[in-house]
């Protein structure tokens, strides 16, 4: 009896422990109003920054690697939380890609970090998006964070690009803790 008794009590702090974790996902962002988010961008990278190489593949063709490239110019920038539009010189972008890609195939994977600056804070306030992704696909998924005046924001979403020079990217999804 005392076995039956010490396994279930076992068993049951185990399951919570395991369970402590998801407990604490569902409660990120409860109470904290979700608005829609999405940064619109239009330009390109810069080919000349950064580490751009090639390597042959005898059965798909060759392969662009680019690290460190950065975000060269920009025609276009919009980033829109709920009903409100910020747009130059509101706001300012840099971005960093790391990526391979197949030119032949035109199957990649890519990795971007980018950052926003706001300037219509009485502090300093930037939003860190992250994309991991394949280029193959549409809707790879972004995370991002803010700092300074925007601590404690956080954003999710899909990305979207249309890849005909010049290049258009939509990162459309929810933010979280928005300062009101």
């Amino acid at each position: 009896m005392n076995k039956k008794v010490l396994v279930i009590a076992v068993t049951l702090m185990v399951a919570a422990l395991l369970a402590t974790p998801m407990l604490g996902l569902v409660q990120a962002g409860k109470g904290q109003e979700k608005q829609y988010f999405k940064l619109y961008i239009v330009g390109a990278p810069d080919q000349t920054t950064g580490e751009i190489f090639w390597t042959p593949d005898p059965i798909t063709g060759p392969i662009k690697h680019g690290r460190n490239v950065e975000w060269g110019f920009t025609l276009v920038l919009q980033v829109t939380i709920g009903d409100t539009t910020y747009s130059s010189p509101d706001i300012s972008y840099t971005c960093t890609i790391d990526g391979d890609y197949n030119v032949v195939t035109l199957v990649g994977h890519q990795r971007v970090r980018e950052t926003v600056t706001f300037y219509c804070f009485s502090e300093p306030a930037t939003l860190e998006i992250l994309t991991i992704g394949s280029l193959a696909h549409e809707g790879v998924v972004f995370t991002g964070h803010g700092t300074g005046a925007l601590e404690g924001v956080k954003i999710e979403g899909t990305t979207w690009a249309v890849v005909l020079p010049p290049l258009a990217v939509t990162r459309e999804g929810t933010v979280m803790g928005w300062p009101t």
